[in-house]
């Protein structure tokens, strides 16, 4: 940790310690720099090339099917992910340990 100027730290910027437990940044992060809190993201879920469960839901229905992770994401994060059985590369959303939700969720 390092002090800075208030005049320097804006409203989004971490300012304690606490604000990076558990947390993973999205790019290299380098010393005596301000860190904003846009630069960190949750513990990765889905990790790039991982198999995950993809689900799309509308109210009568339920479809899920398995995927490829084309990228890492972590909860919320939307990710794109390509059908196994179809090869359609589609967006969704991490909902939790390797498990994508697609678009009609409701």
């Amino acid at each position: 940790m390092k002090e800075f100027p208030a005049s320097r730290v804006q409203g989004n910027v971490i300012r304690s310690a606490e604000e990076f437990v558990g947390k993973t940044p999205k790019h290299a992060i380098f010393a005596n720099q301000l860190v904003r809190k846009d630069e960190l993201t949750g513990p990765r879920l889905i990790e790039k090339g991982a198999v995950v469960t993809m689900i799309y839901r509308t109210k009568n229905m339920e479809i899920s099917t398995t995927g490829e992770a084309l990228q890492p994401g972590s909860d919320g994060d939307m990710i794109r992910v390509k059908n196994t059985k179809s090869g359609l590369v589609v967006a969704g959303t991490v909902a939790g340990s390797n498990l994508v939700k697609v678009a009609g969720m409701e």
